[in-house]
């Protein structure tokens, strides 16, 4: 219920009444819906100036709207992120919060934006091929060092070089992948 929105939402029970002579049982919660939430206010904070409108055009509510799928809306937080990644700030990540506001039954929703740096090719290393000489694997890469870089140049290189025929498999690793560690 909360997740849709009934943030006062309780639930009483389980209530058991059996049937000793049908050996069955049947259970019944109450539950107590209370008033809906709406969207108070929405607001992405940080997003790079270039993007903004894109990433603010995958909020598919607004102030006003009712609340439906909080989770849902919440991990819209990944696509935002994704987004940016395809767009050069290949360390882009993005956490979603509410801030509820009982008397007024409103969520005012932030999504907050740290799209790092723009990113650019920097070393490049060829490990495992054997048979395929370097420099026609690096003109097949089409990776530069210097130039922009993002996760579609690099699926874009994975299938250049697979298309040579030589290769089973292909991976162009990065090291731009994020991980969240929680501080103290």
């Amino acid at each position: 219920w909360k997740t849709r929105g009934f943030l006062d939402a309780t639930v009483e029970g389980p209530l058991l009444k059996k049937d000793e002579e049908e050996q069955t049982v049947a259970i019944t919660w109450k539950v107590s819906e209370g008033k809906r939430y709406r969207v108070g206010s929405v607001k992405v904070n940080g997003a790079p100036t270039d993007l903004k409108e894109r990433v603010e055009a995958l909020i598919p509510f607004q102030a006003g709207d009712r609340i439906d799928d909080v989770q849902a809306w919440r991990l819209l937080r990944i696509t935002m992120s994704e987004l940016m990644r395809a767009n050069g700030y290949a360390h882009a990540e993005t956490f979603s919060r509410l801030f509820i506001h009982r008397k007024k039954h409103a969520i005012h929703w932030i999504y907050y934006v740290d799209p790092g740096p723009r990113t650019k090719v920097g070393k490049i290393t060829i490990h495992g091929a054997k048979k395929i000489p370097e420099a026609l694997i690096r003109r097949r890469l089409g990776l530069k060092t210097g130039e922009a870089y993002d996760h579609t140049v690099r699926s874009k290189a994975q299938l250049d070089l697979m298309d040579l025929g030589s290769f089973n498999v292909v991976r162009v690793k990065d090291d731009v992948d994020n991980e969240f560690l929680i501080g103290d």
